[in-house]
């Protein structure tokens, strides 16, 4: 870092045993330098032609570490697409973290398209999906530990999927719409058994957990940070009065939980409905 290189050279290609990549922010790298760079397992870069780049990007076979930002504004949905189909050719792939900026126009992760089955952290900022991916399943993904998505309709499935997923420990979901979430049947051994950190920052999930067996070990109990967003209108209309109602259930990491983080939303409600629901949060 520091280096003051604002475009990598082109002998840099010539680097065909190169195992690592990584390139600051003010760094320029070109689409035909890094598809020569087959070798590589490791890529740290910021600035690249975003439509060549995802175009590219599933030639490197050997990848293990992706972390790039992308800012996909002003891109079609062609971008989208070439970019979820290299995703699913980097086989060893293990940790993607996309950055950057997304659309704000939806893509599908369709049927075909499969996730690469060492994945461990995903993070993708630069897309924003309709629904949930099929490919994020406890069976495609047993190693999954971090996830950061962007998707505008989350259903109960979805969730119950999530709550599978052995090893989740990090699950950060932005959607648009505001859901309340209910499980009606109860897993063998509970939902998110190892998540340490869930933040909805954008929406409010709540879990209802109507005609199942409730355990303290049932739902995160493992959760040590908790982040949502609410609207004082959805509080009032839903009747939820104190904090074990507004989030579902009552053992809700309450042995472990260590910090909450509540943004609400304000407008049109009354300065007493305002008060009730600061009280039912504190």
């Amino acid at each position: 870092s520091g280096t003051g290189i604002q475009e990598l050279p082109e002998s840099v290609g010539l680097l065909t045993k190169l195992l690592c990549l990584r390139a600051n922010e003010g760094t320029r790298v070109l689409a035909g330098l890094i598809v020569k760079l087959t070798s590589l397992q490791e890529m740290w870069i910021c600035r690249a032609d975003i439509s060549q780049f995802v175009k590219v990007l599933g030639k490197l076979r050997e990848l293990r570490v992706l972390r790039t930002s992308l800012f996909t504004h002003g891109q079609d949905e062609r971008t989208d697409r070439d970019l979820l189909e290299s995703l699913q050719n980097l086989h060893k792939i293990h940790t993607i973290d996309i950055g950057g900026s997304s659309r704000m126009k939806s893509v599908m992760w369709e049927a075909g398209f499969t996730s690469p089955r060492h994945l461990r952290h995903l993070r993708l900022r630069s897309l924003v999906f309709y629904r949930m991916p099929v490919g994020i399943n406890p069976l495609l993904l047993p190693n999954l530990c971090y996830l950061d998505l962007q998707v505008q309709i989350v259903k109960e499935q979805d969730m119950e999927t999530l709550g599978r997923l052995p090893e989740l420990r990090h699950l950060k979901l932005c959607s648009c719409k505001t859901h309340v979430v209910s499980l009606e049947k109860a897993a063998g051994d509970g939902y998110f058994r190892k998540l340490r950190y869930f933040s909805t920052p954008c929406s409010f999930l709540r879990f209802d957990l109507h005609g199942v067996i409730c355990s303290t070990k049932t739902i995160m109990p493992r959760l040590e940070s908790l982040e949502f967003f609410v609207r004082v209108l959805f509080l009032r209309d839903a009747n939820l009065l104190g904090f074990d109602k507004l989030l579902g259930f009552g053992n809700h990491g309450r042995t472990s939980l260590r910090r909450v983080e509540a943004t609400m939303a304000c407008s049109g409600a009354r300065a007493t409905e305002v008060e009730e629901a600061e009280a039912a949060l504190a």
